[in-house]
């Protein structure tokens, strides 16, 4: 008996070591129908002349029997002979299965011409089944194999493609994780593969046996997402950095209301950036986040985020991250951190599991000595507040404290009586803490004027007073 298992399918050939006698054959195969169902029997390659009975009414017990018989007179030719290929559909319970030959329902024999009884040995076969479900990954190497998919099998796929875990592909990890498109997945592990996963683990859909490639395919240029036209981009904003100290890199997606999922990496210098964390950002609060930093030292990141299954970012520009980064001491320099591909390919991924074009914007990070904005230890304040301006009155300069109860960008900025702005002296995202700036008004005239500070809802106007 030889073998073979695609995807959810199981097909057995019977084979015969002919000594040339042989006329007819009948037996029974004996299998596990709890892993195992659904026999269909047809003749093999040198059985296509003979007659063909099949008797199924003990397969649901786990009996086929089969009797295959040539012409009158005619004999099977010396040699290896394919007799019946049998298929079943496979129920993946057990990592192997065992079919065997037996004499329930039909009883073993084999005939000559003459209608006499030739002695023959039976061999049954093993078959391993390192198919499981898809997306059943989860506890590793070969799922629970019981067609359901937990949260457990979520969060071990998005550690696969945040490349944090590597599959086996000995224990058909790669082909389970594979899960979208789901016709059998396109032999790459990429963040539509997380989003399917989850819809299975919600019930959002049917979960399949395994199929498809168990090893990444060696092109993926097909399969980018990237569009610099497209209206949906994902964008590291511009900053400004106090060297020395911790800065928050904001990364925000201009979203159309379709969007579920996403994935990238992070390229910056890491002469000038040390990378500390990501977060979440004020509108990505509910997504489950994993980060690769294994590169981190080499100024490369990998990140990816997801929505529950079936939830979306609604439309307008959305706050997904905040990268936390250390500014190099004593620096007055202009970088870059840009998007691209080294760690975790850029994609978007809708509920549905289907890629979106999107495009990505890099950010120009200014890192600057500390002078105009000097942080104060005074410990983490518990909400966003404004200091009365001191002194006050004040000629030519005076100073703004300001507290940030957690990571968030914020606006201070100076108006006069009219109402006309006149001076932005903030305008970055900071870390928590307590920190203070400084309005040099040399060039403006006395008189009243109001300072403005607004970080996510919080929104605080005091007014001061500069006499020249």
């Amino acid at each position: 008996v030889s073998r073979s298992v695609s995807g959810g399918a199981v097909k057995l050939a019977v084979e015969l070591s002919s000594q040339g006698n042989e006329n007819a054959l009948s037996f029974s195969l004996s299998f596990d129908p709890a892993v195992l169902r659904n026999p269909r029997a047809t003749p093999g390659v040198d059985g296509s002349t003979a007659q063909l009975n099949i008797n199924t009414s003990q397969a649901s017990a786990g009996r086929l029997g089969l009797l295959l018989a040539l012409p009158s007179g005619q004999s099977f030719a010396v040699g290896d002979r394919e007799l019946l290929l049998v298929d079943f559909d496979v129920m993946p319970s057990v990592e192997a299965t065992t079919i065997d030959f037996s004499d329930q329902p039909i009883p073993r024999e084999i005939l000559d011409i003459g209608t006499n009884s030739l002695a023959a040995t039976w061999t049954p076969a093993t078959i391993n089944l390192p198919v499981g479900y898809e997306a059943d990954v989860a506890p590793r190497p070969f799922g629970s194999r019981d067609g359901t998919i937990t949260i457990e099998d979520w969060i071990q796929a998005g550690r696969f493609i945040a490349v944090l875990d590597t599959p086996q592909t000995a224990s058909n990890e790669f082909q389970r994780i594979d899960c979208s498109p789901r016709a059998c997945g396109d032999g790459r592990l990429s963040l539509a593969d997380w989003v399917q996963a989850g819809r299975y683990a919600a019930g959002f859909d049917t979960v399949t046996a395994a199929c498809g490639p168990n090893n990444v395919i060696t092109d993926l240029s097909a399969y980018t997402t990237q569009n610099s036209t497209s209206a949906r981009m994902i964008s590291a904003q511009n900053d400004t950095f106090i060297s020395g100290q911790n800065g928050s890199l904001l990364i925000t997606l201009a979203a159309d209301g379709s969007e579920n999922a996403f994935g990238f990496s992070l390229n910056y210098d890491a002469d000038l950036l040390t990378f500390l964390n990501v977060s979440l950002g004020a509108n990505a609060t509910d997504a489950t986040l994993y980060v690769n930093d294994r590169n981190k030292s080499n100024g490369r990141i990998g990140v990816i985020l997801a929505l529950p299954a079936g939830q979306i970012f609604s439309i307008n520009d959305r706050q997904l991250l905040l990268v936390n980064f250390a500014a190099k001491p004593n620096t007055n320099i202009v970088t870059t951190v840009t998007f691209d591909d080294a760690v975790i390919v850029r994609e978007a991924v809708d509920v549905d599991a289907n890629t979106l074009p999107t495009a990505w914007s890099a950010a120009t990070i200014t890192i600057q000595t500390p002078t105009a904005i000097e942080g104060t230890d005074h410990g983490l304040p518990a909400s966003f507040e404004l200091g009365q301006n001191y002194p006050n009155p004040f000629n030519p300069s005076t100073s703004i404290s300001f507290a940030v109860p957690h990571a968030s960008r914020v606006t201070i900025k100076v108006f006069n009586l009219l109402g006309k702005e006149v001076a932005t002296l903030v305008d970055q995202t900071f870390a928590a803490g307590r920190f203070q700036t400084t309005w040099d008004a040399v060039d403006m005239e006395s008189g009243v004027y109001f300072y403005r500070m607004q970080a996510e809802g919080f929104v605080k106007i005091r007014k001061l007073l500069l006499v020249q």
